[in-house]
């Protein structure tokens, strides 16, 4: 399957994402590029769909940053002030909410330990930060360092899931008795 077919496949709109995705079809990758909030490129992830993401170095995503910066992605799409950020593991979990019109940034890791003076950050920015997190235990390191969380269901991966299962998981995020705190597990 040729690069932007597979993109497609993963719910991802390349129109959306002018200054943030590069396709290059003769080597069959994209390309993810980081912007920080003042428009200051820092890095990029190259992503190879044809390598195995299991094995160690096999170069299925391949990331770069600048040097004392980290890497998160969705800056561009996430621009409402004000309303609440999703932060999530990875860039097409991003695509999942930011397709939905939801605030959404990709921190790359599931543990963004270095990553929390920034999630603070954007907590002044927002309403306030959700961790979007998968349902297996690397999935919810990075609930540790929101405001608020959402806990899928175990094997549950926010890039693979059903609209409905997605629709459904905000739903309830959205209910007043749940938006305090946790969504865990429903």
């Amino acid at each position: 399957m040729k690069i932007t077919q597979h993109l497609q496949h993963r719910k991802m709109d390349l129109r959306k994402y002018p200054t943030t995705v590069v396709v290059d079809e003769v080597k069959n990758i994209a390309s993810f590029v980081f912007y920080r909030y003042d428009g200051a490129f820092i890095g990029f992830q190259r992503y190879n769909p044809n390598k195995d993401k299991i094995s160690k170095n096999s170069g299925k995503y391949f990331t770069v940053a600048a040097q004392g910066s980290f890497a998160y992605w969705g800056v561009e799409q996430s621009l409402k002030k004000g309303e609440i950020l999703y932060i999530v593991e990875g860039v097409f979990k991003a695509v999942r909410l930011h397709n939905k019109g939801l605030n959404a940034i990709a921190v790359l890791c599931n543990n963004p330990k270095g990553l929390r003076n920034q999630i603070l950050l954007w907590g002044k920015m927002y309403l306030f930060t959700v961790a979007f997190c998968d349902g297996d235990a690397p999935g919810r390191k990075l609930a540790k360092y929101t405001d608020r969380k959402i806990l899928m269901r175990e094997s549950e991966y926010l890039d693979e899931i059903t609209e409905e299962r997605l629709d459904h998981y905000l739903e309830i995020f959205q209910k007043p008795q749940n938006n305090n705190n946790t969504i865990d597990k429903k």
